[in-house]
């Protein structure tokens, strides 16, 4: 199958992009951070505390696999430290093109400061957290991405014609 999948960074604009994208081409968006939350009925960071990064990682694999059984087109967000574990590679393969929302160290920490949904981002220290969250998810990033969008010169509606072109290209 050939969905449509986005990567990046907290606050690079995977959601915003998604949703116009499966708007515009009338296509289904799954967000495998929801899904994992549905799946256990609480929230992502609640799993991460009560049962450990690795169970979160093997639910997050667990969800790959389900959305592998989709028959039609999609959009699919995945999480931004799902590419970190190699072993999603190949449901990534099989799944789609992976199309990397990248954004700058300060546009995100901007970003991050403006929203209360990254409350546990704004302590002390976001800079140089983010910036070393960035410098140990960008190489996994590029490394599966088929696209590098540059998020810092295009809006959230121009990165979704830019990936809607592509996708539509092949």
């Amino acid at each position: 199958m050939d969905h449509i999948i986005l990567e990046g960074f907290i606050g690079s604009g995977k959601a915003t992009v998604g949703k116009k994208i499966a708007k515009d081409m009338a296509l289904k968006l799954y967000e495998v951070e929801k899904m994992v939350s549905e799946k256990m009925k609480l929230s992502t960071a609640d799993i991460h505390d009560k049962f450990g990064e690795s169970y979160l990682r093997a639910l997050e694999t667990s969800v790959l696999n389900d959305l592998l059984l989709l028959d039609e087109r999609a959009v699919i967000i995945i999480g931004s430290d799902l590419p970190l574990m190699p072993f999603n590679a190949p449901y990534l393969e099989k799944l789609g093109r992976v199309y990397w929302l990248k954004a700058s160290q300060s546009k995100i920490v901007a970003k991050i400061a403006k929203t209360k949904k990254y409350a546990w981002m704004q302590k002390d220290g976001m800079e140089t957290r983010v910036g070393d969250m960035l410098a140990e998810r960008e190489p996994a990033y590029e490394k599966i991405a088929a696209h590098v969008i540059d998020m810092e010169t295009l809006s959230a509606d121009e990165a979704a014609e830019v990936i809607e072109k592509l996708a539509v290209e092949g």
